[in-house]
C-alpha cells in the first residue's frame, strides 16, 4: 500500500510539472503564431478615381497622443499586468499548498 502511494505521490508531481510546461508552451505558441502581436506592414495610400486628395496628410498629435493610442497602451498595460500577476501566482502557489 505504501509504495502505491508513493508512487502515486511521484507521478502527480510529474503530472503537475508537465501541466506547467505546457501551459508556458501554450502561451508562447500563442504570442508567436498571433496575427495580433505582430507588426503589420505599412500599407501604402491608394487614392480612389474621384478623390481630392492624392496623398496623406501628416497629422501632428495635440499635446500627446490621442485617444485611441491612450486606450491602447492602458488595455496593453493592463494584458501585461494580469500576466504577471498569472505567473506570480504560479510561483507562489507551490509553497501556499
Amino acid at each position: 500500500m505504501e509504495t502505491c502511494l508513493t508512487t502515486q505521490n511521484h507521478f502527480s508531481r510529474i503530472w503537475e510539472s508537465v501541466t506547467k510546461v505546457t501551459r508556458e508552451r501554450n502561451i508562447q505558441q500563442f504570442l508567436q503564431e498571433s496575427v495580433l502581436f505582430h507588426e503589420t506592414p505599412d500599407l501604402p495610400f491608394e487614392p480612389a478615381p474621384r478623390d481630392k486628395e492624392s496623398a496623406l496628410q501628416d497629422m501632428l498629435p495635440s499635446e500627446g497622443d490621442s485617444c485611441l493610442q491612450k486606450e491602447a497602451k492602458k488595455w496593453a498595460s493592463k494584458a501585461a499586468k494580469d500576466y504577471k500577476m498569472i505567473l506570480r501566482r504560479q510561483r507562489v502557489r507551490p509553497f501556499l499548498l
